[in-house]
């Protein structure tokens, strides 16, 4: 996989590396890990001060792309990075949902009447750093739930009346996640309720 420019350099946290012996975890009852391996690679995650040694911690091990999800970008197999196509989510009448390690383009519009949209980026493989989701939506909820180090902006979103944006995030755990910026329109008793995971 191919870094996204994120930097190795970067200190770690506790979060940090609760998640990466969570994936050790996994591993190791899953069989790809004996228990000698899983001890010595757990000491370097408890000793660990940057990205680039956790990540090292966790190569060639399944979920590896968990720990810190939007550093990959996926690519072709000839290297080339993928440029995704806009995400067009029509919720008219119906709930829509992306959850678990799903691709997010640049763009997504979210757009339709009396229904649900229900973003959850908190596990998604972010293929650029700035994300441009645009809300057009009438009488609907639009829930999006963040992960860790998620920035989201919502100052953009007009509000009709009897709408709103519920922000329950917080602050992210640092400034170097993905950016999110939401814009466009909720009308006719709609909300978007912002929360992380």
């Amino acid at each position: 996989m191919t870094d996204s420019g994120f930097d190795d350099d970067l200190r770690v946290g506790n979060p940090e590396r609760e998640r990466a012996i969570e994936l050790l975890n996994n591993a190791l009852s899953d069989g790809y890990l004996e228990i000698h391996e899983f001890d010595e690679r757990a000491a370097i995650v408890y000793a660990a001060r940057t990205r680039g040694e956790l990540a090292r911690v966790v190569t060639n091990l399944p979920g590896e792309d968990r720990l810190f999800p939007h550093r990959f970008i996926p690519t072709k197999p000839d290297g080339v990075a993928k440029v995704l196509p806009p995400l067009e989510i029509d919720i008219n009448w119906k709930t829509v949902a992306r959850k678990g390690s799903w691709q997010v383009p640049a763009r997504i519009v979210v757009s339709g009447y009396l229904g649900k949209a229900d973003l959850d980026f908190s596990g998604a493989v972010f293929t650029y750093h700035h994300v441009d989701i645009e809300l057009q939506v009438s009488a609907s909820t639009v829930k999006v739930l963040l992960g860790s180090d998620h920035v989201i902006s919502t100052e953009d979103v007009a509000c009709g009346s009897w709408s709103s944006i519920k922000d329950k995030a917080g602050a992210p755990s640092t400034r170097i996640g993905p950016t999110l910026r939401l814009h466009g329109a909720l009308s006719g008793w709609s909300s978007a309720i912002i929360r992380r995971g």
